[in-house]
């Protein structure tokens, strides 16, 4: 049984090309949306995990955009692991999070051993070309909560996004819900911030309703765009 994100794709990237241009990458035909051209420019990626399936969900839907795209342009990559539309968002997570080889699709960012996919999305991206990044996943770890990790912020940047994060927004989050410069190596958060991209991790809770997983993405999305557009990357 194909995973639910495949259903999503062939109407989500026909809305999209009203407002922007859709192409693919590579034999593998990953998907690529590119808005009109803006002074200020944000990379959002997601579908890492095919078991997240909120990511794909809301980065397939323009009107999740559309209020931003005056001002902001935005190149997404709303579903970057191939290989796990082949399988349900309830197979083994192995199938979901790891490619034909066993290889993560968070992983191998700025190495060699790297799936196709990532390589593809690599080539795309130029130092200087965008001054935030905002990834978004799951948190697995602790169902219910939502948390967020952020690479390569500045402490004023990092204040900033403190007090959205601790703001009366309604949503439960992790005990420790900001993991600061995660030393990793190997994820595209960790690759991104260190091509001086300020990087956001948005983290929804997992096995809530997609509608609150949603409604969770969304407002921390559009919080950190606000960010964006306020203060120097």
């Amino acid at each position: 049984m194909k995973n639910e994100v495949y259903g999503w794709m062939a109407p989500g990237l026909k809305k999209w090309s009203r407002l922007a241009s859709v192409d693919y990458l590579g034999e593998l035909r990953v998907p690529r949306i590119i808005t009109p051209a803006r002074q200020t420019s944000v990379l959002v990626l997601t579908g890492h995990h095919l078991e997240e399936t909120s990511g794909p969900y809301f980065a397939l839907e323009p009107d999740n955009f559309e209020p931003w795209m005056n001002a902001l342009s935005f190149v997404v990559f709303p579903v970057i692991n191939q290989y796990g539309l082949n399988f349900s968002a309830d197979s083994n997570e192995n199938f979901l999070r790891k490619n034909q080889w066993g290889i993560n699709y968070n992983s191998g960012w700025g190495k060699p051993l790297k799936t196709e996919e990532v390589r593809l999305i690599e080539r795309k991206i130029v130092r200087g070309q965008f001054e935030a990044a905002i990834s978004l996943h799951e948190d697995s770890t602790t169902p219910g909560e939502g948390s967020f990790y952020t690479n390569g912020l500045s402490p004023r940047q990092l204040d900033l996004f403190s007090t959205i994060v601790y703001s009366d927004h309604g949503f439960k989050l992790a005990p420790k819900a900001i993991v600061v410069d995660e030393e990793d190596g190997q994820s595209s958060e960790y690759w991104l911030s260190k091509r001086r991209i300020g990087t956001f991790l948005i983290e929804a809770p997992f096995g809530l309703p997609m509608e609150e997983r949603i409604a969770f993405v969304g407002y921390f999305f559009n919080a950190i765009l606000g960010l964006v557009g306020k203060i120097r990357w």
